[in-house]
């Protein structure tokens, strides 16, 4: 491994609606507002991607570095083309795009190591959160 590490992390909480565009691989972020989806005047971010020099650990692989609220890595396969099934279908939403259901949050990777996972969850904020 290259000792990097490419983790799970939270990119949405409740009411926030959250965007992946299958071709250019990346993410956006249409925050909620007070837990409920926002329809008006909404903040979004819309995260950028900047390439990072040819990692030997992952020689077939594309190393970004990703900014949104935070920086780092992520990890992707210039080759693989997502189709739509390999995501998790939320009634009501388009394809890799889901609202977060109030209380609960959007844990997300995306490296070809794993696998693309988006999972909501319930976290104990003082557990798991700063």
């Amino acid at each position: 491994m290259s000792g990097v590490d490419y983790i799970k992390r939270i990119v949405g909480q409740g009411g926030d609606r959250v965007i992946f565009d299958m071709e250019q691989k990346t993410l956006q972020i249409v925050y909620g507002k007070e837990g409920k989806p926002c329809d008006v005047n909404c903040e979004t971010k819309a995260f950028e991607y900047s390439q990072n020099p040819t990692n030997p650990a992952f020689p077939n692989e594309l190393e970004l570095t990703e900014k949104g609220d935070v920086v780092h890595n992520v990890l992707i396969s210039p080759y693989r083309r997502y189709a739509g099934p390999e995501f998790f279908p939320q009634e009501g939403n388009p394809t890799a795009e889901w609202v977060v259901p109030e209380g609960q949050y959007l844990l997300w990777v995306i490296t070809e190591i794993t696998v693309m996972t988006a999972v909501f969850g319930d976290l104990c904020r003082k557990k798991y959160c700063r």
